[in-house]
């Protein structure tokens, strides 16, 4: 799921006009947050669920 991840995020910011990627996660998720942050997202918003920003 990593390398699917991160073949659509370098996808998605080689379109034009595309400067973020961003990704929601349930808080029990822990394998979801793990592979966002392998792929290099990081956590800017924390309330019923975890937003994540590329």
């Amino acid at each position: 799921m990593t390398e699917a991840v991160k073949a659509l995020c370098r996808w998605a910011l080689g379109q034009n006009g595309i400067q973020h990627v961003t990704a929601e996660t349930d808080p029990e998720g822990s394998a979801s947050q793990n592979i966002l942050k392998t792929c290099g997202f990081t956590e800017y918003k924390r309330d019923e669920t975890i937003w994540w920003r590329l």
